[in-house]
Parts: structure tokens; C-alpha cells; sequence
């Protein structure tokens, strides 16, 4: 988990100089672009919320209750990996 909040560190600077440097797409010039990212980012923003709390919580309680449940242990991994991924893109 340290290598993918390294990561996460590291490419976040390297999106912002690539998203200054580099010259911007001719499809994205259209007068509603603006809007149109925020809407999304909004409900990217809700999305990783709703994630949060219906996948991520409950299989932190469950791993907290049983430790020593294989399937509690899974579903705590792959939702934090999720979010982790979700955090990524």
C-alpha cells in the first residue's frame, strides 16, 4: 500500500506540469467544456463517497469483528483497493 500512495504522490505533480505543458485537444475548445468537467468531477466526487461508505466501512467492521475471516479479509482488500484505484484516475 506504501507503493501505491508513492505513486499516487509522485504522478499527481506529474499530471499538473503535463496538463500545463502540453498543448490542449482541439475537441475540448467547445463553450460547455467548463460545465461539463465540473458536473463530472462532482459526481466522481459522490461516487467515491457512496464507495466509502457502503463497500469500504462495513468491510472495515467486518475484518474488525472477525480477523480471522478469509472472505471479511478479501472484501476489505478489494474495496480499499477500489478506492485506492479510484483515487488514481
Amino acid at each position: 500500500m506504501r507503493l501505491i500512495w508513492f505513486v499516487f504522490i509522485v504522478s499527481t505533480p506529474l499530471y499538473v506540469w503535463m496538463g500545463e505543458t502540453v498543448p490542449g485537444f482541439s475537441w475540448l475548445s467547445f463553450p460547455n467544456a467548463g460545465k461539463i468537467f465540473s458536473i463530472l468531477s462532482v459526481f466522481d466526487l459522490f461516487y467515491f463517497f457512496w464507495a466509502l461508505k457502503k463497500l469500504y466501512s462495513p468491510a472495515l467492521e467486518a475484518i474488525h469483528n472477525q480477523p480471522e475471516n478469509l472472505h471479511a479479509a478479501r472484501h476489505w482488500m478489494n474495496s480499499w483497493i477500489c478506492l485506492c484505484m479510484h483515487g488514481e484516475l
